[in-house]
């Protein structure tokens, strides 16, 4: 479900099976490069990635893993909902 209209190779490599990739010749300086890392670092938009940039002038660049934070989250809330559900079936049967 990972959305990210601005950057569509973005947005491809976060919907497929790579756990990294190299976001290069797209930016103007590192200052724009550093501006992008800020923005989409993290948990953001179905997707929680940690973000590196580096270089300089045309050559700036950042890197993009893919983190499991946004998958953990999920997952707490499902074992919340399921513990929930569980806790109203008890007072259902009493």
């Amino acid at each position: 479900q990972a959305r990210l209209i601005e950057y569509p190779q973005v947005e491809q490599f976060l919907r497929s099976s790579e756990v990294r990739m190299v976001l290069v010749g797209v930016f103007n300086g590192i200052q724009q490069a550093r501006k992008f890392a800020m923005q989409y670092n993290g948990l953001k938009n179905g997707f929680s990635t940690k973000m590196i940039e580096s270089g300089t002038g045309r050559g700036a660049q950042v890197e993009i893993i893919k983190t499991s934070e946004y998958f953990e989250s999920k997952r707490s809330n499902l074992k919340k909902y399921e513990a929930e559900q569980e806790r109203i079936m008890k007072l259902i049967i009493e």
